[in-house]
């Protein structure tokens, strides 16, 4: 089927999906066995067709994962000049304590700067994995540029102890001059213990605490229904659809968010996802769609065909539904990796601190909605 073809697809199926959604609005009840089952075989068609169309986005999505297959062969002359760096930086009295993370691998020879050849993909290539993005289908893209002001963001605290990450949650503060992109310094204190290790291991250790470090972060921004700090919005702080229930959330609730976001224009595709706190998970597991029936609202990590995921970040009576595809998520120019072996030398520790430029925007605030309990 060509392209154009798939498009009048879409929108024939966007179409009966709307007036599924819609008659069922009318009536003020939920979906019945047959208008479920029916949705369902519909966005599965969708899937299959947007499947097709993004061959151009699973290309893409090939080179970043042959980007973070080469962090995993970065060659022992690489991880010997980074573990070397840091070593000199906690025994050379503070000076030159810096290493620059370029956004490619082309090192400029004229920077007066010592350089190790390491890349910021290197740091946050691997985030995807580990992030309720990745699982939604968003995708970080890193080294980005643009003529943007630069603001100022506290640190996220993480700890290392021996071999093993430790996350502690700490408070975000931002002050922006302009909304995007925001500079984020995320601080991971490391034992000595824990670098007194091969070259390997060093580089492993702080990689990895970097990386948790800013999972935290991209994920609280992302997911909470509140601005992180002034100017700084996530998808859900202002999204297009708001819906809200009393008391207890029912089935026909979830239908009304789902049919107002789909009712936005919005082309139906694979990345539509719910995402929802453990609580409210726990929670729709065990209502029932009608009341006396035994069809669960969330059945196999399902509403009807589209995907439940959780995550910590989320409020406790809170639903988000959107497409995921619409959500960007970027790392701006080079970045800075601070070693200070000094600020917490009582505690026998080393600070590492990663400055870094983020943005977290919808492309379409349309394709976002959020259902949450009013009083």
């Amino acid at each position: 089927m060509k392209t154009n073809d798939l498009r009048t697809r879409f929108a024939e199926v966007k179409q009966q999906i709307n007036d599924i959604y819609a008659a069922a609005k009318n009536e003020n009840r939920g979906l019945t066995e047959i208008e479920s089952a029916e949705v369902a075989n519909l966005k599965r068609e969708v899937s299959e067709i947007n499947a097709d169309m993004m061959i151009e986005s699973a290309e893409r999505a090939a080179s970043r994962a042959a980007s973070v297959q080469g962090l995993e062969n970065k060659s022992n002359e690489i991880r010997s000049l980074f573990a070397n760096k840091v070593r000199e930086a906690m025994n050379n009295g503070g000076m030159d304590n810096s290493i620059q993370l370029r956004a490619s691998a082309l090192v400029d020879k004229a920077d007066a700067q010592p350089l190790v050849a390491l890349t910021i993909g290197d740091i946050i290539g691997p985030l995807e994995k580990g992030m309720v993005l990745d699982k939604v289908g968003c995708h970080i893209q890193t080294g980005l540029t643009d003529d943007w002001a630069y603001p100022v963001v506290e640190a996220v605290e993480a700890t290392v102890a021996g071999e093993t990450v430790q996350i502690s949650d700490s408070d975000i503060e931002i002050s922006a001059v302009k909304p995007t992109p925001t500079r984020v310094a995320v601080t991971v204190p490391v034992t000595r213990t824990a670098l007194a290790m091969t070259d390997d291991r060093l580089y492993e250790i702080v990689t990895s605490s970097l990386q948790k470090a800013i999972q935290r972060t991209l994920n609280d921004w992302m997911f909470k229904r509140t601005a992180i700090a002034t100017g700084v919005n996530g998808l859900f702080v202002a999204p297009g659809t708001s819906k809200t229930y009393k008391s207890a959330i029912t089935y026909a609730d979830v239908c009304q968010l789902v049919g107002a976001v789909d009712g936005t224009g919005i082309v139906p595709s694979a990345s539509a996802a719910f995402v929802m706190s453990n609580a409210m998970r726990a929670t729709l597991k065990a209502t029932p769609r009608v009341n006396g029936g035994d069809r669960m609202v969330i059945e196999n990590d399902m509403i009807d065909g589209v995907p439940v995921f959780v995550t910590e970040y989320a409020p406790a009576n809170t639903l988000y539904y959107g497409y995921f595809s619409y959500a960007l998520v970027g790392q701006f120019g080079d970045s800075t990796l601070v070693v200070d072996p000094y600020t917490l030398a009582k505690k026998n520790q080393v600070q590492f601190t990663l400055n870094s430029f983020w943005d977290i925007k919808p492309a379409r605030t349309q394709a976002f909605g959020v259902l949450e309990l009013t009083a």
